[in-house]
């Protein structure tokens, strides 16, 4: 059964699928800036690329960056393993006018997901939105347990969507992806030390 939060105070903001075309997107190829590295593990295979977050796009009252981009890489390979290489990248440069492409480092191409572009929306989290729950900030949306780290707020959730006008991808067996991120990093735009958890039926 689907456990929701209660006594939620915090704002979220709702990730909202649309076919009008926007920086911020699920999938594709991201418009990374060419003087950053594709992430990669240790092995040199490159990270699969989730999300970029453009920050101008997003509420004004977010209490997120108002300039910049979140770009989210995530070996989502083998869901078992907590200890998947996960990389969060924030640059305030300028978009460059072509995405980047993988270079199928060591002979192994990374996943693409589906593009999707995104739109925003502040909400009360008590109010949770219909699935898929694509959510910044706020309180998670929990199935079995909650899993925030001590000392960490959320930064991002990211559902399973297989549908047509989604990624299509899946986390598990229909699970979440949580991207968590202590206040004081948050509030000093240190994306770079971000832990993961994960909830499945």
């Amino acid at each position: 059964m689907i456990k929701r939060n209660s006594k939620i105070s915090n704002r979220a903001i709702q990730l909202i699928k649309t076919n009008q075309p926007h920086y911020s997107k699920f999938g594709g190829t991201p418009g990374l800036p060419e003087n950053i590295p594709w992430p990669s593990d240790t092995k040199g295979r490159e990270l699969n690329f989730l999300t970029q977050i453009h920050c101008p796009e997003l509420p004004a009252t977010s209490g997120l960056p108002k300039n910049g981009t979140l770009f989210v890489f995530y070996d989502t390979g083998s869901l078992t393993d907590y200890s998947n290489p996960l990389e969060v990248i924030y640059t305030t440069d300028p978009l460059p006018a072509h995405n980047r492409t993988p270079a199928a480092e060591n002979g192994i191409k990374p996943i693409t997901y589906r593009e999707t572009f995104l739109t925003f929306k502040m909400l009360q989290t008590a109010k949770t939105p219909a699935a898929p729950h694509h959510q910044l900030l706020g309180k998670s949306y929990d199935i079995q347990r909650n899993t925030r780290p001590a000392g960490y707020t959320l930064l991002l959730q990211l559902d399973s969507d297989t549908s047509e006008d989604g990624p299509r991808w899946m986390w598990y067996d229909a699970g979440l992806l949580y991207f968590w991120i202590k206040p004081e990093d948050l509030a000093a735009k240190r994306f770079d030390r971000i832990k993961l958890t994960r909830d499945y039926c």
